[in-house]
């Protein structure tokens, strides 16, 4: 009985974290400051320059660019920036399938 109670005690303590440290306040970072600081290199980094200057919500972005790119379509996204246009939303409208519509919407 008191082998069980000592193995249980053991494991107790060892899923308890230690209490922080007096003085220290958690606080939200931002992506990119975390991406630099643990040194993460995007895989394609064409894509995240344009998906970090073109839209707000870059990650998301970043995802949907990557998607584009493993299509044949890929130079309707590239027309779309250099043309100064929505590129979330060609993006969007590639991956939906509704090709026509990019088209329109990039070519003049």
């Amino acid at each position: 009985m008191k082998e069980l109670e000592a193995l249980l005690k053991r494991e107790r303590t060892a899923k308890e974290a230690p209490p922080p440290p007096p003085g220290w306040r958690p606080r939200l970072a931002e992506f990119a400051t975390v991406w630099r600081e643990l040194g993460v290199k995007p895989l394609y980094p064409e894509l995240y320059d344009m998906a970090v200057k073109t839209c707000r919500d870059w990650m998301k972005c970043y995802a949907m660019f990557i998607a584009v790119w493993e299509t044949p379509h890929k130079w309707l996204l590239f027309e779309a920036a250099m043309a100064g246009l929505d590129t979330e939303m060609v993006a969007r409208l590639i991956l939906e399938g509704r090709i026509d519509e990019a088209r329109r919407l990039v070519e003049p």
